[in-house]
């Protein structure tokens, strides 16, 4: 009987490529510079260029995540249980982690997460969640959709290309 079931092998998609430096500078002017661009979309953007994790990770953060140190903030990333409170999930137990979000790279995020941590809740209060539970869904068709009309011709990149800041 299993040799008759024929198997599906999986399709192959085109591997992410990472930005170049140019490809980088280009998609940053085009998202700080441009007034059309949501603030929101700015800061996540700032907040993916310095702390490196998956956008969903960003979206679950809620203000009490982060900790006010001298010269910028400590995140953390953290499941819910793990926490003892909120829905928060991680891909994995490995995935818990605290990062350092530093003051003046971003001078906008700066006032922003002083702005947001003072009124408190989820850090983005404006991701809704989808039928699977992700909060960040609309977010990430943003961000992608304005990379794909500045790079029309190159599908594997993505804003999940951003590199891995060094510490």
């Amino acid at each position: 009987l299993f040799k008759e079931i024929p198997t599906r092998l999986p399709t192959h998609r085109a591997a992410r490529l990472p930005f170049t430096d140019s490809q980088l500078v280009k998609f940053s002017q085009e998202i700080f510079g441009n007034p059309s661009i949501r603030e929101h979309d700015q800061m996540l953007l700032a907040l993916l260029l310095q702390l490196g994790p998956r956008i969903e990770e960003i979206y679950q953060l809620r203000t009490d995540d982060i900790e006010l140190q001298v010269d910028g903030w400590i995140v953390r990333f953290a499941d819910h249980r793990q926490t003892g409170q909120g829905s928060s999930r991680l891909k994995n137990d490995a995935s818990a982690r605290r990062l350092p979000v530093r003051r003046n790279v971003f001078p906008q995020l700066d006032a922003w997460l002083d702005g947001r941590i003072s009124v408190g809740g989820f850090l983005f209060p404006d991701g809704s969640t989808h039928a699977y539970g992700i909060r960040s869904a609309a977010a990430s068709k943003r961000l992608n959709r304005l990379l794909r009309q500045l790079s029309p011709s190159d599908l594997r990149l993505v804003h999940q290309c951003t590199p891995i800041p060094i510490r």
